[in-house]
């Protein structure tokens, strides 16, 4: 193993087309990734499992993957033109060369970009924001499990994050629908996340109790709205309490 700092230059081009939305960087490819010659590309690299996360879709291929950004109108780039740095240690980085962001986001319709980690979000306000004036959102690594970032919050952050941002125009019926709809969506999303706070007999009550509120505001025109759902989230959390 070669533990002398080195002056690595960015092996490989960015991953985008011209209808990309969201930009991911990371700070620099690693000793795996250079070698092999994409993005995370180190088997114990979260990032491609958390991409597969997202809708379920196989990602094991480099076709597959590059597929995958395309259809959900991502870009992928580094922050790091070049830099001086020993192995793959972030920390050891220094001598920093941005790359140059403006041809990507000419022929892009990028609007936002998110960073995996804080190496790469440093990078990026120090050296690229000032000329790209766009303010990234720093999201957590992914090159390994950490005490205060554990595999299911980091997948949540990044689905809360990355789910929704390819979809930039929604034909006015659409926004309309979604907001009628808005109340539904967050009994799902509740339902899962109270099953995973809670264990089943807790479930089970809390859905007795969402439930029976739920039927107590359908009885008046004004909480119908939100007493319907309330109700649908009630009897959700008692199906999966039970069936577990």
């Amino acid at each position: 193993m070669n533990n002398a700092a080195q002056t690595v230059v960015h092996p490989f081009a960015p991953i985008y087309d011209a209808h990309s939305r969201v930009l991911i960087l990371g700070s620099l490819p690693s000793v795996a990734s250079r070698q092999q010659a994409f993005y995370y590309a180190h088997p114990r690299n979260r990032f491609w499992p958390v991409m597969a996360a997202l809708d379920g879709s196989l990602l094991d291929t480099t076709a597959q993957r590059v597929a995958f950004l395309h259809h959900r109108h991502f870009a992928l780039w580094d922050v790091i033109a070049s830099c001086t740095i020993t192995g793959s240690s972030d920390a050891s980085i220094r001598d920093v060369t941005a790359n140059d962001f403006n041809r990507l986001l000419a022929e892009t319709e990028i609007k936002t970009i998110v960073t995996t980690g804080k190496t790469a979000g440093r990078c990026y306000q120090k050296y690229a924001q000032p000329k790209t004036g766009i303010e990234a959102i720093v999201l957590p690594s992914t090159c390994r499990p950490t005490p205060r970032c554990r595999s299911s919050s980091r997948l949540e952050a990044y689905r809360f994050r990355l789910s929704f941002r390819e979809k930039i125009e929604v034909p006015k019926e659409d926004m309309r629908m979604g907001i009628l709809l808005w109340p539904f969506k967050l009994v799902f999303w509740l339902t899962g996340l109270v099953l995973s706070l809670c264990g089943k007999l807790i479930t089970i009550i809390l859905g007795l109790v969402v439930c029976a509120l739920g039927l107590m505001l359908c009885a008046t025109l004004i909480g119908l709205w939100l007493g319907i759902p309330l109700a649908i989230l009630g009897i959700s959390l008692i199906i999966k309490g039970v069936l577990g």
